[in-house]
């Protein structure tokens, strides 16, 4: 059987539709289940320290924190997620601050600092669930940081609907809040 260009040329056109049918192209659905990241930020407001971030956050979304201050000019922090009712007044920011009282020094405890160098034992604590979901009881989900340029990331595992407080033990004015929100 003799074929022809013609019919070769069909022949491929056809193979060639028939593979195209087969082998469909990724659909926008399976990238709508990806929860979008965010970040929040250690900056310098004026003369004060303060977080600067998004208001929500997706449950399973990687959650980044940086630090863009110089520990020369402000000194080391934390992001430690915290009881919103354990937040210390303005009244109570030297306390907590710089004598480390109340729920700052809970924080320096359980990140096992060393009291005479300042630097902690334990840079990243992670209780409960892995990720960002538990905050300070006794204890709770925090990261220390005293570089200019540090950045920690993790997966946000608290339920859709709670709200995470965050806080720095070093700067108690610092205080920020997040929503979780489903995927």
């Amino acid at each position: 059987m003799r074929i022809t260009k013609a019919r070769a040329a069909a022949t491929a056109a056809t193979i060639t539709a028939v593979a195209a049918a087969g082998v469909a192209a990724p659909s926008n659905a399976q990238y709508q289940d990806i929860p979008k990241p965010a970040t929040v930020e250690m900056v310098m407001k004026g003369k004060l320290p303060v977080f600067k971030g998004p208001k929500t956050v997706s449950k399973g979304a990687k959650l980044t924190i940086v630090n863009k201050t110089s520990l020369k000019q402000i000194g080391p922090h934390t992001f430690s997620l915290v009881k919103p009712a354990k937040v210390p007044s303005k009244k109570q920011w030297k306390q907590c601050g710089e004598k480390l009282e109340l729920l700052c020094g809970e924080i320096a405890r359980a990140h096992k600092v060393n009291m005479e160098t300042g630097q902690p034992g334990k840079v990243f604590l992670d209780v409960g669930k892995k990720g960002f979901d538990k905050s300070f009881g006794k204890k709770g989900d925090s990261w220390f940081t005293d570089a200019k340029g540090d950045e920690f990331s993790r997966k946000v595992t608290a339920k859709a609907g709670s709200t995470l407080t965050y806080f720095c033990a070093v700067h108690p004015n610092m205080v920020g809040k997040i929503k979780v929100t489903k995927k």
